[in-house]
Formats: C-alpha cells, structure tokens, sequence
C-alpha cells in the first residue's frame, strides 16, 4: 500500500501544464462558497429552527453556554451587542469579524471561581463510573414472552411520536404555544420525520440490528 506521501506525489509528477482560459480558472466558483460562507455567518446571528420555525441567534446561545460552563463572559457579551448591531446594519464584514473574534475569545475566557460546573464528576469511561455508583439489583425480564416484543416496539414507536411531536413546537415558550393552540392533545401539523430527533434513534437501530450487543458508538456514529 503506498503512503500518502506517494499518492501526492504521483499526481504531482504526472500533472502537465496546461493554460487555463479567463473562464477555466475556477475564481468565479470560489467565489460561490464564499458567498456559502457569508450566509453560515449571518445564520448564526439570525435563523430559524428548523421544523418550527422558531427565531433563534445560534452565536448568543454559543456565549450563555460558556456562562453555563463556568466562564466569565462580560467581554463576550459586549460583542455579542456590536454583532447584532452589525447584523441589522447589514455590515457583512463587520459581522464576520466579530463572530471570529467570538470564537477565538471562546478558548481564553477567565474561568468563574469556584463554579459548580468545575465541581461536577467526569468520568473517562464506564469502569470508572460502575466504580463509583450502586446500581440497583436486577430484574427478571422475559425477553421471550409474548407482550416484550410489543412492549420494547411500543417504546421505540412513542420516541419517534415524541421527536415528531416535538420538533414543530421547539424555540417556543409554553404560553406562546397555549396562546396559539390551545391545550394540544395531538400533532400541530402532519409529521416531518427527517430530523435528528428521529434519525438518531434510527441510526441506533441500524448499528444494532448488524452488531447486535457488541455495538459500539463509531457504529452508531458510521450509520448517522
């Protein structure tokens, strides 16, 4: 098997020039992912969830978690308002530049001290959490009797009905929805079933039915 090294070298080595016409050049299709680009960066100041179409600003979300993380935010915060500002002035570059500030400002945030968050228990892998818990003794489950089929399907089912249920109401606050709906009793609307609320548990399904007990988390991650 040869090495990447090889791989590159050999097209590489067998390239022969060419003249590329004013057309050929492929600037202009560069240009098409920037333009790609720019809309991810405005997305995370302004967008909607999807399926619900709830408004949302990903990028203020991103700071309240570092809150939540036990980092202090008072600088972030102070360019969070610039941003949103230079979202409604249009202002792309300014937009761009902020949010790459933001990023970069993520990894030297102060810590808070004493946070909760830093006092909470990792744990590295399983053996190190069967450790340090009691778990409960074990019960019988006939795994051949006539109702754990329909028992574990029923399961399965009602987490797809509550992904589908779900996902056209998310980003709402619970008054909103009863102002708008009422007591909701059933589905908003028909179903979409394609979103992660639903695929992940397929995912799990499909990794499961190949690997049965010895499934894995690259399995299920290969099958998403």
């Amino acid at each position: 098997m040869k090495k990447a090294w090889q791989l590159e070298y050999d097209v590489f080595s067998k390239a022969k020039p060419v003249i590329l016409s004013e057309e050929e050049q492929t600037w202009d299709a560069a240009n098409d992912f920037e333009k790609l680009a720019d809309i991810k960066y405005l997305m995370k100041w302004n967008s909607n969830v999807p399926g619900s179409g709830a408004p949302e600003k990903v990028i203020v979300g991103a700071v309240q978690s570092m809150e939540n993380m036990g980092y202090d935010v008072t600088e972030a915060e102070k360019l969070i308002h610039k941003g949103l500002l230079a979202y409604k002035d249009k202002d792309l570059l300014s937009v761009i530049r902020i949010t790459n500030e933001l990023w970069n400002m993520f990894g030297k945030l102060p810590r808070i001290e004493n946070h909760k968050y830093f006092k909470y228990q990792v744990y590295d892998n399983f053996n190190q959490y069967k450790l340090a818990v009691n778990f409960p003794k074990k019960i019988f489950v006939d795994i051949e009797g006539k109702d754990f089929f329909k028992s574990t399907y029923m399961g399965w089912l009602a987490q797809f009905v509550g992904g589908a249920f779900g996902t056209a109401m998310e980003g709402y606050t619970h008054d909103n929805l009863k102002q708008t709906f009422g007591e909701i009793r059933d589905y908003i609307r028909k179903p979409n079933t394609y979103n992660d609320d639903v695929t992940y548990e397929i995912a799990f399904l499909e990794a499961f039915s190949k690997k049965g007990y010895s499934v894995s988390s690259k399995d299920i991650a290969l099958e998403w």
